[in-house]
């Protein structure tokens, strides 16, 4: 997914939180995480066991998974987010 762009000027990032409310409708075990993109690079967060109900979980990073440092303005703006279920 695409976001709308921050506000032009915005400082001082301190995190960017993934959220989602997911849950699964069979009895396989399944679990799922957040996948972020930048450019070409993904990366992705913890895994979050699925349910047979809808939960939210979520995941806050304080630093950009993608250069290991504080997060920036234009960073995030280009950035997209969704969430990959797995086995």
């Amino acid at each position: 997914y695409t976001f709308t762009d921050l506000p032009v000027g915005t400082a001082n990032i301190l995190a960017v939180k993934t959220l989602f409310n997911a849950a699964k409708t069979n009895a396989n075990l399944k679990k799922y995480r957040a996948v972020m993109r930048s450019g070409v690079v993904d990366e992705v967060g913890s895994d979050f066991f699925l349910g047979g109900t809808y939960a939210e979980s979520g995941e806050i990073f304080t630093q950009s998974p993608f250069t290991a440092t504080t997060w920036t303005e234009s960073e995030i703006n280009g950035m997209e987010v969704g969430f990959e279920v797995r086995s």
